[in-house]
């Protein structure tokens, strides 16, 4: 992909689907609440004159029509002097309903937008975000009036190739369970090196002495597999030779004018980066776990304004929260506990406001909680970051 540090977590990813470490799901399915709240609406506000204007021997006079619409173009109105700005805001997680209610009964009297709050919801989590078009004074107002949120700050342009270094922090799980014995082991003639080295019987064979890629003959049969990149190629053969079923999301608000969200199923990435992480997952030829189901999340992007590179691309913080909570509706929707992997193509980095990464890790959590596999990238750099755990 075009200017982001990409890492090959894809292969741990798919490795635990190839051995079939992830059994079927036998949890009982949660009710979602909607994930989309409510409407905006034009804020109506009173244009106040200002006083009138005194001469030097404190005479006093009476303004001109002409002097009072100087001054209030000049700043006899706060806000209409102020640009509005597209906000992120950010609840704590597990918010009463009340509270939140509250948020969005000041949110849609501030917002600025013609169409549609955009927000995402759990049923565990509560309201994820919202997104919405503020001025700054009322976003300041916003913060002040309302305990529960722990962020109101402008929804920022993120550099695709700054993800990088940072991890979630999370508890240490043990993913280690025991597998039923394999009925049928299928030998792939040929393979190249990575997938020789998962089937690696021993440390002690060398890669180049191993001829096959082993493994389970389900081969990832009935899991389901998000992959969150720039796309996919789905003319190429490890697209239309893969058999798992294959589904599409587009993360981030439709309605957000910096950019314009890419609706469409392809690869976006003039390097196939997209193509290339789905066919070392799932495809026929280079995949591991080759019989997969398989979700595309097609992340929104747009070309920044500061730069003539057609291949540097921004996306932005809510679209980023957007694509997980996405992927733990689904799971929860489909009922696909216990049976999923999630790959995250970056890493999540200090790009991220704190709030937006503390949000980040609430999702990835409750990913968790609902026994979903969840890799992403290490690093490409050999940077120690010391808050790993």
């Amino acid at each position: 992909m075009a200017g982001m540090a990409f890492r090959y977590s894809f292969i741990a990813c798919s490795t635990l689907v190839a051995l079939k470490i992830i059994p079927f799901a036998t949890t009982t399915p949660l009710e979602l609440a909607p994930t989309d709240v409510g409407s905006g609406q034009l804020a109506s506000r009173a244009f106040g004159l200002p006083p009138p204007r005194l001469p030097d021997d404190s005479s006093e006079v009476t303004a001109s029509p002409d002097d009072v619409a100087a001054m209030d173009t000049a700043g006899g109105d706060t806000q209409a002097a102020e640009k509005p700005l597209r906000y992120l805001i950010l609840p704590t997680s597990r918010s009463s309903k009340e509270d939140t209610d509250k948020v969005y009964t000041d949110l849609v009297s501030k917002a600025k937008d013609t169409h549609p709050l955009f927000s995402k919801s759990d049923d565990v989590l509560g309201v994820i975000f919202w997104t919405a078009l503020l001025v700054p004074s009322d976003a300041d107002q916003l913060k002040r009036d309302h305990p529960i949120l722990t962020s109101v700050a402008e929804d920022k342009a993120i550099r695709l190739e700054g993800f990088r270094d940072y991890s979630v922090i999370i508890e240490k799980r043990n993913l280690h369970r025991k597998r039923d014995e394999p009925k049928t082991i299928v030998k792939q003639p040929n393979p190249p090196d990575q997938l020789k080295v998962v089937s690696q019987p021993t440390k002690d064979n060398k890669v180049s002495d191993l001829k096959n890629f082993a493994y389970r003959e389900e081969a990832g049969r009935g899991v389901t597999v998000y992959i969150v990149d720039e796309g996919a190629n789905k003319v190429h053969s490890e697209w239309t030779n893969q058999p798992g079923t294959k589904r599409w999301f587009f993360p981030g608000d439709p309605n957000d004018p910096r950019y314009t969200i890419d609706r469409t199923e392809n690869d976006r990435a003039r390097d196939s980066y997209g193509s290339c992480v789905y066919s070392m997952a799932v495809g026929p030829r280079f995949g591991i776990a080759k019989n997969s189901d398989v979700v595309i999340l097609k992340h929104a992007s747009f070309n920044p304004e500061d730069s003539d590179d057609e291949d540097e691309e921004d996306t932005v913080e809510s679209a980023t929260l957007d694509g997980m909570a996405i992927i733990l509706a689904d799971v929860k929707e489909f009922k696909l506990q216990n049976k999923t992997v999630v790959n995250l193509s970056f890493g999540v980095t200090n790009a991220l406001q704190v709030a937006s990464r503390e949000k980040f890790q609430d999702l990835v959590k409750e990913l968790l909680a609902n026994d979903v596999v969840v890799v992403t990238a290490s690093g490409n750099e050999r940077v120690r970051n010391p808050t790993l755990p």
